[in-house]
């Protein structure tokens, strides 16, 4: 996704206008973790078992199921990746494996093949619940209308970005689920022109502005 050019000149000297240019980075940013759906050309093992998570359910294992394990070698720890055919889409797992531990799932995506809808789960796999989603990412598109929702434990953010005129939409709310309380707004056009919306903790509008 690209910013307008409004926006991102805009950022330069607005603050309001560089909160929303942030969001739209951090979208952007999730293109690094699809760079992990690929086997290592070099080291990896293919395995006729597939991996049992101890921090929850893994994917059903299908006979289009593809297991994989190597080793890192800073940690000495193992490290499985399984991705499964499920006709229209896509599923990809990762798991980390301490010597002498149990397999532990910290990864979790899958995809359409069309590439109409996906999504993130990056699991808390170290913490006191490893079975807790740290950040989860979702993404849908459908004609010219790009929807991208990023929710970590305390807050989310939903953006909307027409990928041809580049206008779009920032809502960011903080808690989640029923708890979530808008906190801030933001909406620009195609030239980058736009405005923001800032809320109190019951909801309120409590400031706004342009840039």
């Amino acid at each position: 996704m690209q910013a307008p050019a409004g926006l991102t000149t805009a950022a330069n000297t607005n603050m309001h206008a560089q909160e929303a240019a942030s969001y739209i980075a951090i979208a952007n940013g999730m293109s690094s973790y699809t760079s992990l759906f690929a086997v290592p050309t070099s080291g990896a093992t293919k395995s006729s078992t597939a991996i049992k998570a101890s921090n929850g359910r893994v994917a059903a294992v299908a006979s289009t199921t593809e297991t994989y394990t190597w080793t890192d070698p800073q940690s000495n720890a193992s490290i499985g990746f399984q991705i499964t055919d499920e006709g229209s889409s896509y599923k990809w797992e990762y798991f980390y494996k301490s010597p002498g531990s149990d397999w532990l799932k910290y990864l979790n995506a899958e995809e359409m093949k069309d590439g109409t809808s996906g999504d993130i789960e990056v699991l808390d796999f170290t913490g006191s619940d490893p079975k807790a989603i740290d950040l989860k990412f979702q993404w849908s598109t459908a004609k010219e209308q790009y929807i991208f929702q990023w929710t970590d434990p305390f807050s989310y953010f939903l953006l909307k970005i027409n990928t041809t005129t580049k206008a779009g939409t920032i809502d960011y709310y903080e808690g989640t689920g029923v708890n979530a309380v808008i906190s801030y707004k933001y909406s620009w056009g195609a030239d980058g022109h736009g405005s923001w919306q800032s809320f109190d903790s019951n909801g309120v509008q409590s400031a706004t502005g342009t840039w």
